[in-house]
Formats: C-alpha cells, sequence, structure tokens
C-alpha cells in the first residue's frame, strides 16, 4: 500500500493551499456526477461521459476520489488516509495535491 500512497505525485498550487487552509469551500471537495469507475490493471479507468475523456488513477487516488463527495472535509479525507494506510504521520500534502490535480483533470467540482 506504501507504493501506491507514493504514486500520487502531483502538483497543488499556491492558491489551492492557501484556499483550503482558510476552510474555503474548496475545503469540501464533491467529484462530479455521473463518473464510471472500472478496475483495471494496477489501478482504475475513469470515464467522464460529458467529456466523453477517459482517466487513469491508481487505488489510492480512487479512493480519495470517492472520499470527495461533498460531506468529507479535507482534515477528513486525510484523516481516513492516514489511518487507511497505517501511516504515522498525516498525508497533508498528498491528498491536498491529489485533490488539486482531480480538480484540474475535471473530476471535482
Amino acid at each position: 500500500m506504501t507504493q501506491l500512497y507514493n504514486q500520487l505525485a502531483l502538483h497543488m498550487t499556491l492558491n489551492d493551499q492557501h484556499n483550503v487552509a482558510a476552510g474555503s469551500t474548496s475545503a469540501y471537495p464533491r467529484h462530479i456526477d455521473d463518473l464510471d469507475i472500472n478496475p483495471a490493471d494496477d489501478g482504475f479507468i475513469i470515464y467522464q461521459p460529458e467529456e466523453d475523456r477517459v482517466h487513469f488513477l491508481n487505488p489510492t487516488a480512487v479512493f480519495i476520489l470517492e472520499l470527495c463527495n461533498g460531506r468529507n472535509s479535507m482534515a477528513d479525507i486525510i484523516e481516513v488516509i492516514q489511518h487507511a494506510y497505517g501511516l504515522a504521520d498525516a498525508p497533508v500534502n498528498v491528498v491536498q495535491e491529489a485533490v488539486t490535480k482531480m480538480k484540474v483533470e475535471g473530476l471535482l467540482q
């Protein structure tokens, strides 16, 4: 599982870091509706029908995507990921970067 965790090497802008730290509405991320999520070798294929677009996410990224339901705060998502993978330190940057990348890719509102 640590390998999957380490695969989330994504870039987060300073503006998004500020928004999350400030508790803005982006602190409760929500995935777009009607995503078609299917297992594949070493991950998941996500089909975005409205855009006719396909994404490939590793299992950890899909876990984060599924937690982005508009009801979980960023702090909640970070805590769930930390406990699910038995991490000593909270994966704050990794989760924030994953959420930012998913927003850029159009998977989150």
